[in-house]
């Protein structure tokens, strides 16, 4: 039977599951593509911040980690860089860059507007190198795929709506909008933020470093640890709980209610979430704590 003869609630079904069907394509091809674990360390809690909520996110794991350490002060939703020699203290570019936006006091939120955009695009462009960010290739490929997908998609729609047309039924509000929410699906499917390889290892870190998240009601401020900025890298602010950590409620309260999860490195492993706990870098090339001081 011709699919263009079907009545309207008929097409639609059919139709839905022709959405479907291609919105399962676009995931199945994608994961093809980009599954691929790569190995490496990703050791540096700023790096996994990034790669689980972006740039902003990565700017707070910093915050977090200059004030635990005493380097950065926060008041109210303000910060304030501790004294002159602070800069000098840091040793990561990232640290380097928030320290010289605060040395006036300023509202935390001026962090987001031009702070580090050249040490946070060159963490982008590590990640993409790695695939587990889409680069251009990778982005090129998906967007082909996308057209593709949506250009069958309106096709088959729109031959059916000037059949309908041509008929006399003017009845196709569903049908048009139907087209819309399957080509909006579709470019959901087609383009997440991260590859399958970012997310996958993300998944595969949160596994590795859960007993670090089940030890967090334990863990002290004061830098003598990295474990702060890790479990803040991995997991997100809030899943540092305690009156310690109430500044944060202040300075991002959006970020502290709620967590998502992923992870250090794959080739860290279990014994980076204990090393790091001993020494600042310890046994995981140094930046498993985001310590840098």
């Amino acid at each position: 039977m011709n699919p263009f003869d079907l009545r309207g609630p008929e097409f639609l079904l059919f139709y839905s599951l022709l959405g479907l069907v291609v919105v399962a394509l676009l995931i199945v091809s994608r994961r093809a593509q980009e599954a691929d674990l790569p190995k490496l360390s990703l050791s540096d809690p700023y790096l996994i911040a990034f790669l689980r909520g972006g740039r902003n996110e990565a700017l707070r794991v910093a915050t977090l980690s200059l004030i635990d350490r005493g380097l950065l002060v926060a008041e109210d939703t303000q910060l304030e860089t501790k004294n002159a020699k602070a800069v000098a203290l840091a040793r990561r570019p990232l640290e380097q860059a928030i320290l010289r936006e605060f040395v006036v006091k300023g509202e935390a939120s001026a962090l987001f507007s031009t702070t580090a955009q050249a040490e946070t695009t060159e963490m982008e462009d590590n990640l993409k190198q790695v695939g587990l960010l889409p680069d251009q290739e990778t982005q090129r490929a998906r967007t082909g795929r996308l057209l593709l997908a949506v250009g069958v998609l309106w096709t088959v729609a729109l031959i059916k709506i000037f059949m309908a047309l041509g008929r006399g039924r003017h009845n196709l509000d569903f049908l048009i909008l139907l087209a819309i929410g399957l080509a909006v699906a579709a470019g959901a499917a087609a383009n997440p933020r991260r590859t399958l390889r970012g997310s996958r290892l993300l998944a595969e870190l949160k596994t590795t470093f859960a007993h670090l998240r089940q030890r967090a009601p334990l863990l002290q401020p004061g830098g003598a640890t990295a474990e702060v900025a890790l479990l803040a890298g991995v997991f997100g602010l809030a899943a540092l709980p305690g009156a310690e950590w109430s500044y944060l409620k202040k300075l991002y309260p959006k970020a502290t209610k709620s967590s998502s999860g992923s992870g250090c490195g794959s080739s860290c492993g279990s014994s980076c979430g204990s090393s790091c706990g001993s020494s600042c870098g310890g046994g995981c090339g140094g930046g498993c704590g985001g310590c840098g001081s």
